[in-house]
């Protein structure tokens, strides 16, 4: 988000262009989604698809809280089962990587707090 950006809008060192030279690049002054040219990318195709259904539409089509569960499973293997590997050999990681996925897996399987919408 730009409200997490330090610099004031009128100190940015790049002015809002109507048709950016950088393709794929958004105009923060007017919310602006700018498109490629040829219009044939990945990210031409999700910006049609926000505008056809909304971005809460678009992140529903695209299971965009994906990422936030696998950054989730990340952060819980890592505060359990440690930020590096013991191991110094590739052998031994894969190892040591697989017992600890293993590990963690039989602890989610144990149970898992049942969250429910209120």
């Amino acid at each position: 988000s730009w409200a997490m950006v330090p610099m004031m809008v009128s100190q940015c060192p790049m002015p809002c262009w109507p048709s950016s030279p950088v393709p794929g690049l958004s105009c923060h002054r007017t919310n602006q989604r700018v498109c490629s040219d040829a219009g044939d990318t990945q990210r031409d195709e999700h910006i049609k698809a926000m505008e056809e259904h909304g971005r809460i539409g678009w992140q529903k089509k695209t299971d965009y809280g994906l990422r936030s569960y696998i950054e989730l499973a990340i952060q819980r293997y890592k505060g359990i089962i440690g930020n590096c590997m013991k191991a110094r050999a590739l052998p031994q990681q894969k190892t040591e990587a697989w017992i600890s996925a293993s590990a963690l897996n039989r602890m989610t399987g144990l149970g898992m707090p049942a969250a429910v919408k209120i």
